[in-house]
């Protein structure tokens, strides 16, 4: 009997891992290289956007972000993937607002 507990909760916990697919992934590290756009890390490297090509990259983070909270919706059933995606769009979206007015 302890031991089918103990199976059930080691099963509930697998599922609630963080275990994101390409897309999920490609969205992370997409919005990592934003943000870091929108706190100027790059300058360091003589990398500076002019404001047309970060409008085009600003709206390329809207289109996926809204692509992965539908996409969240729809199929993605752990939570944590949820909520990571929930708050990677979160700062996606604030950095949008904050750089840009």
């Amino acid at each position: 009997m302890k031991y089918n507990r103990y199976r059930e909760e080691q099963n509930r916990e697998d599922e609630e891992r963080v275990k994101l697919n390409p897309f999920q992934l490609c969205y992370f590290i997409y919005t990592a290289i934003y943000l870091t756009f929108c706190f100027d890390r790059w300058k360091s490297f003589g990398m500076v956007l002019d404001p047309h090509s970060f409008v085009i990259l600003s709206v390329i983070a809207l289109i996926f972000t809204a692509a992965v909270l539908l996409y969240n919706r729809k199929y993605e059933k752990r939570a944590a993937c949820r909520a990571a995606c929930y708050i990677i769009a979160a700062l996606a979206v604030l950095s949008f607002i904050v750089y840009l007015w």
